[in-house]
């Protein structure tokens, strides 16, 4: 039987984990999903879970996802954390890349590009654009 993919969405806008779950789900149907508002909240998620993707907002209330990244990867440098932004500029994007994240997507990318980003991470390799 074929385990399932287990993914955490960390983003301190509701309406944008739903829509995101729900994307991923189209795109990997038999995956379970935990959700995070804040980075705080994030680090007390990653504890209790062995999650195979985790998708990190960097802009957030509390503990922005940089600060979360880097601290979730010094206690398991293992995770697969994918950075998700607004925006997409080479400080955002290297920001990410600094902290040890596996690669970033802008969030208005197609779910296209989601599927790629993600299949790339869960395999063992990253995703950057191409400006890094």
């Amino acid at each position: 039987m074929k385990r399932k993919l287990k993914f955490l969405i960390v983003d301190d806008h509701k309406i944008f984990r739903k829509s995101l779950m729900m994307t991923i789900k189209r795109l990997f149907p038999d995956s379970m999903f935990d959700e995070a508002g804040n980075g705080l909240e994030f680090l007390e998620f990653f504890k209790k879970q062995d999650y195979d993707l985790i998708f990190m907002d960097m802009k957030m209330p509390e503990m922005n996802g940089i600060e979360a990244t880097k601290i979730a990867l010094e206690k398991l440098p293992k995770l697969k954390i994918l950075g998700i932004s607004m925006f997409g500029n080479d400080e955002v994007i290297n920001k990410f890349f600094q902290a040890g994240a596996k690669g970033f997507i802008q969030k208005g990318g197609n779910q296209e590009e989601i599927k790629q980003a993600s299949e790339k991470i869960l395999y063992g390799g990253e995703y950057w654009p191409e400006s890094i």
